[in-house]
């Protein structure tokens, strides 16, 4: 509430907080567009089960298995 309200204005802009968010997925190895893990993310983690989900997922989102 409080930072929503700051006589200041917003501390960060749209483009800021996108820009950190993209930088958040990317240093997980997640897909930008999505936000979903990406497949060799998962498999580094020993979840291959969870490929075909996360690629219906994306499906499902319209951006494909990639």
């Amino acid at each position: 509430y409080k930072m929503i309200n700051d006589p200041n204005g917003p501390r960060l802009g749209r483009e800021e907080v996108v820009e950190a968010l993209r930088e958040f997925y990317r240093l997980r190895g997640w897909d930008l567009e999505t936000g979903l893990p990406s497949v060799e993310y998962l498999r580094g983690l020993g979840l291959d089960w969870l490929v075909p989900l996360r690629n219906k997922a994306a499906e499902y989102l319209g951006q494909g298995k990639a």
